[in-house]
């Protein structure tokens, strides 16, 4: 984990600094285990609100409320910092009078998402809204998760484990309904609140005297996340926004119809894209073209939207043809018509791809998107001029991405259940860690979800090494691997 200097904050605000932590690559997480034993009953601890505590109700409407609930007064820049410093510390060193003192005001709006989260349904109502709308809603949700992640934190440093498991339970199910939207940018914020859920479940184990969490791990849904929501309102948000292209495929428009549907289209992808880009932060790669797809070419982008129409007419109406339509209706549509379809139906044609690598298993998925993306990345390289077709193309650049971090979540939680089963081990075996995951007896060891296969381990000196690493043989980061480095508390 990265983790920034305390000093400067705490002398701004007369508080003690905390003392540094080892240096440690941003991918890795230290622990220190301790043995441990199955709960009695089993499922003493979920991180799911079991069924039995749900009641009817929307959920999203309380989330909204608990939003809405928040202080409105703003925190100061180094106060922030500080808060956010601590909210990546281990437990045993954060001040936990401080941060009640920050968590007293957000009381109610906790309180909130705690009812909200063991509601039985949770439906965000109306049509996907545009991501300028959609980016106003949704920052605030992450407050309210921000807030959930510290009062954990509390209540570990406290050993209030009950408490502790209940504010687990509902900022996962916080996160799962928050991604189980109708919109792309919606589900990555559900992603990091579930993951931010899955970081404190690290610091559970993580201590002494902590109750095993290894069949609550082993007994949460997959994916944990289910993307179809997301998916189909993507489907939809295009369609919605211009309800022409539901034409396209009928009656024939007008010249000037047409024209203003292509640069219409154009224009509302791009801001779109720049809009998340924005929200996201500048340097996400979420919404950007692969580095291999090559540069527009510089006539193109300097003619403008009737040059590239003329460029791409005759191409479109031969893959319209061959699609099966019959001569005279191509013939019959004016050319920006044509290129419109042309583009569409080839998004369409990597879209389901996409979707249908999100619905496989997840090992079978992660195979199935390095195909649909290695075919996108050809088709897009072959069209370096077609700009309708290549900002259609980014956005399924970006479900790659998204699928990626969905994957890297899921990786997250099997390798969790893995420290869990060695710290069941520990306590069959005199305290001491296994030479290879296949020594665990005690309960199944997960398989890595990615590869089908084990996880990485290695014994060291003082403990042991257990990881994941990046899939498609990039380098270790933080977006594609993870490593506990694992010490044995004496």
């Amino acid at each position: 984990m990265t983790l920034a200097p305390l000093a400067v904050a705490a002398a701004l605000f007369a508080l003690d600094p905390l003392p540094p932590l080892p240096e440690e690559a941003s991918w890795e997480t230290r622990l220190a285990i301790s043995p441990a034993i199955l709960p009695t009953p089993r499922l003493r601890y979920e991180l799911l609100p079991p069924p039995t505590e749900h009641t009817p109700g929307n959920a999203a409407v309380g989330y909204l409320r608990a939003v809405s609930l928040l202080p409105r007064a703003a925190i100061e820049p180094e106060r922030q910092q500080r808060i956010d410093n601590l909210r990546e510390w281990p437990v045993e060193l954060v001040p936990v009078g401080e941060l009640n003192d920050h968590l007293r005001p957000r009381t109610a709006a906790m309180g909130e998402a705690d009812r909200a989260a063991r509601l039985s349904r949770c439906e965000w109502d109306g049509p996907p809204p545009g991501p300028a709308t959609l980016s106003l809603a949704v920052a605030p949700l992450r407050e309210v998760a921000a807030a959930l992640s510290l009062r954990v934190r509390v209540e570990l440093a406290e050993r209030r484990f009950d408490a502790a498991v209940r504010t687990l339970q509902t900022l996962v199910r916080y996160g799962k309904h928050t991604a189980e939207a109708p919109t792309l940018l919606q589900y990555l914020v559900g992603l990091a609140i579930t993951s931010v859920g899955v970081g404190q479940a690290e610091q559970w184990v993580g201590l002494a005297d902590a109750p095993s969490l290894y069949a609550a791990l082993a007994t949460l849904p997959r994916p944990l996340l289910d993307p179809r929501p997301m998916l189909d309102g993507e489907a939809a948000y295009l369609l919605n926004t211009y309800p022409q292209l539901r034409g396209l495929t009928g009656p024939t428009l007008s010249a000037d119809e047409a024209n203003r549907l292509y640069t219409a289209m154009t224009r509302k992808i791009d801001d779109d894209a720049a809009e998340v880009r924005r929200v996201l932060g500048g340097g996400t790669q979420l919404f950007s073209p692969d580095r291999d797809w090559g540069q527009e070419p510089w006539l193109v982008r300097s003619l403008g939207w009737d040059y590239q129409i003329t460029l791409h007419h005759k191409a479109a109406m031969e893959l319209l043809a061959a699609r099966g339509r019959p001569a005279s209706e191509v013939a019959a549509f004016p050319p920006a018509q044509a290129v419109c379809l042309s583009a569409w139906t080839r998004y369409e044609d990597h879209r389901q791809e996409f979707v249908a690598a999100f619905l496989l298993p997840t090992g079978e998925g992660v195979q199935a998107m390095t195909v649909a993306h290695a075919r996108l990345n050809a088709a897009a390289r072959a069209n370096t001029s077609d700009r309708l077709f290549r900002l259609l193309a980014e956005s399924l650049n970006s479900y790659r991405n998204i699928f990626n971090a969905q994957v890297r979540l899921e990786r997250r939680v099997a390798l969790l259940r893995a420290v869990e089963a060695l710290r069941l081990h520990l306590a069959t075996s005199g305290g001491r860690l296994p030479d290879t995951l296949a020594g665990v007896t005690v309960v199944p060891v997960p398989d890595d979800p990615a590869t089908g296969k084990p996880f990485e381990y290695r014994r060291t000196a003082d403990g042991a090494e257990l990881w994941f690493p990046p899939f498609d043989g990039k380098s270790p980061s933080t977006v594609n691997a993870w490593k506990y480095v694992l010490a044995v508390r004496k």
